[in-house]
């Protein structure tokens, strides 16, 4: 995606989070990622040839929602040809959800898989070091990290492997 692209998503994000209540944002969010998966990579709506109207028409009809913010933000990027932009504001959206709430989104690898107990100590470790409310992480397994975490936020990686440490002391001993 082009950086002008994602700018002007950035501005339709800021927009709707600023027209919407702060307590609505998280069920807004929920209906566009939803209307996102049903519209996919339909060649109906991206196709030039097809009237703004009908596309309108289309979705109107499609929609289950009777939020006129959701139907109007819908139709201007119809109108403005920019209906491709929906996948990135739902991620600025996203991510200006979780400056309200204080809340991290973070992927926890793991050369094993935790449990809960685990699960909840590493979260808890997390809240700490970012000084959030509520931590939204994804735990997966990666077993080249031999042992130890690797965690990824939207800032940050913050890699605690063996892995990692293994190659830190090869660079040191190779230098």
């Amino acid at each position: 995606m082009k950086s002008t692209d994602r700018i002007l998503a950035h501005k339709y994000s800021i927009a709707l989070s600023s027209l919407a209540d702060k307590k609505d944002l998280p069920s807004l969010l929920a209906e566009l990622k939803e209307i996102h998966l049903a519209i996919g990579n339909s060649s109906f709506f991206y196709s030039p040839a097809v009237p703004k109207k009908e596309k309108k028409q289309a979705l109107s009809s499609a929609l289950k929602t009777d939020n006129f913010l959701i139907k109007n933000t819908l139709f201007l990027l119809i109108d403005n040809k920019k209906l491709n932009l929906l996948g990135q504001i739902i991620i600025d959206l996203n991510k200006t959800i979780e400056s309200f709430t204080n809340t991290v989104s973070a992927e926890v690898y793991c050369a094993r898989e935790m449990d809960d107990k685990q699960q909840n100590a590493v979260i808890e470790s997390l809240k700490k070091y970012f000084k959030a409310n509520f931590i939204n992480a994804d735990f997966k397994q990666d077993k080249t990290l031999i042992s130890g975490l690797k965690i990824k936020t939207a800032d940050y990686v913050i890699d605690g492997s063996t892995k990692n440490n293994l190659q830190k002391l090869k660079q040191v001993l190779q230098d």
